[in-house]
């Protein structure tokens, strides 16, 4: 890995981490006072990772409506 890749990735690592943290607090907010702290974090990663599912299904879709 070059340093401008390394670079690349350190940046993009801290805006996944904030947009975590975004699914992080609103979890906590509505989850915080009936599950545990570990279910929390889970659900919050759950809901995150649909999201990102979501994000690249849209993509791949895109793609094939460009190729058709």
């Amino acid at each position: 890995m070059t340093p401008e890749q390394a670079e690349k990735a350190k940046i993009r690592a801290k805006q996944e981490l904030e947009t975590f943290s975004i699914y992080l607090d609103q979890a906590i907010d509505e989850l915080g006072g009936v599950l545990t702290s570990r279910e929390v974090f889970l659900a919050a990663g759950i809901t995150y990772l649909g999201a990102g599912q979501t994000d690249i299904h849209a993509a791949v879709e895109g793609l094939c409506e460009q190729i058709q």
